[in-house]
């Protein structure tokens, strides 16, 4: 950068540098290396394989040398490619196969693959290493591939070596990979990997076992798996970085690397976090800010807590990952959380206590050194007034009435027990119960009371115990060293207590964050849709913080809903409408409690999921603020809320889509069905009329038949279009219902009347049980069923077969069969045949529609049907009615209008 009238303007290129780029590039060789894990993991296959494509898309590629490993599958792609004579060397009686560097040179192709990068040349040859050969070829301007694992980086070398217990001598300059000019990672599961090597795929068959029990085992490849993954990402970072050179990109775009702050409750925690944050963005270093929650926390005043918290917003603001932790050593657990992330810094604040108290109590930055190992730790000063050193107030000490009560009877309790044990134990003994007196104070009571316990107990010891009794006087000198002794160790006990007390509220705390989470987790898995998740929500959220909630959330565009549920336990007017607004726009908290729309009631954070805003999340917070563990739960339980309103988001477009392509698969289908079904009787319409009005001396009875024929094909036309606006109907629920008592004799013969005609010479036989009930149904809806069913036999079987027609009472319903001679249903289509527009391999003229309009209509009159094939051949459709109210009763002699 350049600084010209106190302004910054970006520094212009070296136009001798982009020259001499630029004659670089026309001058050298491309490099592309195929980077993987292990052997086996199908390098050489890969570059073979893109080679052919290449070639085939008219690329003058060939093979300088290419290792088949003894593979049948590289060995056949190897012979498709055109192939440079290696060069033989004779060494110790053994001929070794080489790249004949002059052979390629003279041949100068644009692309020459060699394998096995790595590679140690036979003595004799040119260069000792491979890669100095194709250093050669790429100056030469000749592209070269190569292939690689990641053990044979110099770098890594003793990483690998750890890693998996064998030595690498075979390596390669890290600078060889840092200037190729593509790197593709040939990358495998290691399960795959292994299932390789047992099948013989990659070792001969006696060196399997061996490799499985060294190189090959699965922990030691993905160590290698993540080294070849992270040693490639440096590669793309490296080619980013030319990248941005060559396009004068100055943003910054952040990368790798992962530094870990400490955030402790001080002035100076925001110091640091700033220090950090500048740091981690010099080397593209992701930021995580952790807080680690000790015994001592409980203690802290609230001015500490709030700047542990401000420091907290402030790494979330600049973009940090924060953590919060529980431990009794803080040191300990921050090494331990580094270590657990893999974190390359620890940035922790300078200490503010005076240096007497780091030399009694000990300082955190020099354990932290001392504990950290090979991560380094950056040390951050503070400012003028950051740095002072804190003047640590005498803490207050509270006694209640009822602590200092406890004291009392507890001193009394024990001086009893040791007045009573005295003449048989020794004083040790007597100070072991007042001890344990102080104990039984702490686990119950504050500091104070503690403190007064330990006081009281060596009182009452001296007055009640030690000659002269009755009196503080002390005759031994030596009882004075027993007192103090007393007192030093029963204060650490009850400060030890109070420590373990301190420390244990804050793992129930924990614990019952955990907890509610857990529970909002398992109800929202529930969830179908929004209107269910957020009850959920807002029933768990008022319950924990015993807040009005409210969820916003986003609606078409970037409109957002008013809350929802409606009743969402707090007025919101349009200003706090607006702030949500915001934040579902912007995707940042704003609201209460933050430095964006303070003013409002309420805080409100933004419901993100993935990459997708969803909605916003208010909590009303003006007159109460929440503390830093609600904070920290209310953004947990957002994450929850977001991932389940996206996963519900999601869900919905996924139905809608679905509902859209079955929408568009049915469309295609009635489509394509009517111009099947409705151009047959159209085509035979016009043939006949056309007919009629060409031939004017027609005889009278060709010219009846070719009317007939109209007449027919026009009832068959409406009975297709018919069909289309029953089912249209029915699936609208716009049908009116006529439900009167009807016999079912009456039924089934008024359907067979409309259906002589289509059953032509087919036998019907009709069987209906005596006293069968009459049914309460709509009685030109069931005819239809009947008729649907009668003539779908009719068109599926063949003339003069027998159809049979039986009613017979079943439990509490009235089933009717009709049951058939002719092929039958394929198998599996017993209840496809029932759907729109599906027509079976034995389906003649229409659209399938009469068995879909049959079923329609059992729905709606709350009846049903199924399908089945008959044993002895044919197929069998039973309508079953329940009879659910009491028939009125019929004459015996009543003429029903049955079946003859």
């Amino acid at each position: 950068m350049s600084v010209t009238g106190g302004t910054l303007k970006p520094a212009r290129p070296n136009p001798d540098t982009l020259l001499a780029r630029l004659k670089g590039s026309e001058s050298r060789g491309r490099c592309k290396i195929y980077l993987g894990m292990s052997a086996g993991v199908g390098k050489t296959y890969g570059m073979l394989s893109d080679a052919i494509a290449a070639k085939k898309r008219g690329r003058d590629i060939v093979a300088g040398y290419v290792e088949p490993h003894n593979r049948a599958e590289t060995r056949e792609l190897a012979l498709q490619m055109e192939s440079i004579p290696t060069r033989d060397i004779v060494h110790s009686g053994i001929t070794l196969r080489e790249l004949d560097i002059d052979a390629t040179l003279a041949r100068k192709p644009e692309v020459v693959l060699v394998d096995e990068l790595a590679h140690s040349n036979a003595p004799g040859s040119r260069h000792s290493k491979r890669w100095q050969d194709i250093q050669e070829l790429l100056t030469s301007g000749i592209d070269v591939w190569t292939t690689v694992n990641v053990q044979h980086f110099e770098s890594l070398r003793d990483i690998v070596g750890r890693i998996t217990g064998v030595t690498i001598h075979e390596v390669v300059p890290d600078v060889f990979l840092e200037s190729a000019d593509e790197v593709e990672v040939v990358d495998i599961p290691p399960d795959e990997l292994i299932a390789r090597l047992r099948e013989g795929r990659i070792y001969s068959a006696d060196k399997v076992e061996q490799a499985l029990q060294n190189f090959f085992q699965k922990g030691k490849l993905i160590a290698l798996r993540e080294l070849a993954l992270r040693h490639a990402a440096k590669q793309v970072d490296a080619q980013l970085l030319s990248y941005r050179d060559e396009h004068f990109v100055r943003e910054s775009w952040p990368t790798s690397e992962r530094f870990v702050v400490c955030i402790a409750p001080n002035a100076l925690s925001s110091r640091v976090v700033r220090a950090a944050s500048r740091a981690a963005s010099a080397v593209r270093a992701e930021l995580i800010a952790v807080s680690v929650e000790s015994p001592r926390y409980a203690s802290l005043s609230e001015s500490q807590r709030q700047h542990g918290r401000d420091a907290m917003k402030l790494a979330e603001r600049l973009g940090a990952r924060v953590m919060v932790r529980s431990a009794r050593d803080v040191v300990a657990e921050i090494v331990a959380v580094a270590h657990e992330l893999n974190a390359s810094a620890i940035v922790v604040g300078k200490p503010l206590r005076a240096r007497w108290r780091e030399v009694v109590f000990g300082s955190v930055v020099d354990e932290l050194v001392r504990a950290s190992g090979d991560i380094a730790v950056y040390v951050v000063s503070g400012g003028a007034s950051e740095g002072t050193p804190v003047k640590h107030a005498p803490r207050s000490v509270s006694f209640s009435s009822s602590g200092m009560l406890a004291v009392a009877l507890m001193t009394i309790a024990c001086t009893a027990l040791g007045k009573v044990l005295h003449p048989t134990f020794d004083l040790a003994n007597i100070i072991m119960v007042y001890l344990l007196g102080v104990a039984w104070v702490s686990t119950r009571y504050g500091p104070g009371e503690a403190i007064a316990a330990s006081f009281s107990t060596v009182a009452a010891f001296d007055f009640f115990f030690v000659e002269p009794q009755l009196t503080f006087a002390v005759a031994d000198a030596q009882y004075l060293v027993t007192f103090a002794t007393m007192l030093v160790v029963s204060t650490l006990l009850s400060t030890l207590t109070l420590q373990i007390r301190a420390q244990t509220k804050i793992a129930v705390d924990r614990e019952n964050r955990t907890a509610h989470l857990y529970e909002l987790t398992q109800r929202l898995a529930d969830a179908r849709n929004a209107e269910t998740a957020a009850r959920v929500v807002l029933e768990k959220l008022r319950r924990v913080f015993r807040r009005d909630v409210a969820i916003f959330l986003k609606g078409e565009g970037e409109s957002v809903d008013t809350p929802f549920p409606s009743e969402s336990g707090f007025e919101l007017e349009q200003n706090e409408q607006a702030v949500a607004r915001w934040v579902v726009e912007h995707g940042l908290p704003a609201g209460s409690g933050t430095d964006t729309l303070a003013g409002a009631v309420a805080l409100y954070l933004p419901l993100i999921s993935g990459e997708s805003r969803v909605g916003a999340l208010g909590l009303v917070v003006r007159d109460a603020p929440l503390s830093a563990e609600d904070e920290l739960l209310c953004e947990a339980f957002s994450l929850q809320v977001a991932a389940t309103f996206g996963r519900l988001q999601s869900r919905e477009e996924s139905i809608r889509s679905h509902l859209e392509v079955e929408r568009e698969r049915l469309r295609s289908t009635l489509l394509s069905a009517v111009s099947h079904d409705l151009r047959t009787p159209l085509a035979s319409i016009t043939g006949a009329a056309s007919a009629l009005v060409e031939r004017e001396g027609m005889d009278p009875t060709a010219r009846r038949e070719l009317a007939t024929s109209i007449v027919e094909e026009a009832q068959r036309l409406s009975k297709i279009l018919g069909n289309i606006l029953d089912i249209t109907r029915l699936e609208s629920s716009s049908v009116t219902l006529s439900l009167e008592w009807n016999s079912v004799e009456e039924l089934i013969g008024s359907a067979l009347g409309r259906v002589r005609t289509s059953l032509g010479a087919r036998e019907v036989s009709v069987s209906v049980e005596a006293d069968l009930p009459l049914v309460k149904l709509d009685a030109l809806l069931f005819e239809q069923v009947l008729i649907n069913l009668l003539e779908n036999a009719a068109k599926h079987t063949p003339v003069g077969t027998p159809v049979e027609i039986t009613a017979r009472r079943h439990s509490s319903s009235v089933v009717i069969t009709v049951a058939d001679r002719g092929p039958g249903i394929d198998e599996g289509d017993e209840k496809r045949i029932f759907e729109k527009l599906y027509r079976g391999s034995a389906s003649g003229q229409g659209f399938g529609l009469g068995l879909t309009i049959s079923r329609a209509i059992l729905t709606v009159l709350g009846g049903t049907i199924e399908a089945e094939n008959r044993p002895e051949g044919g197929a069998r459709f039973s309508v079953a009615r329940p009879v659910t109210e009491t028939p009125p009763h019929v004459p015996a002699d009543f003429d029903t209008g049955g079946v003859e």
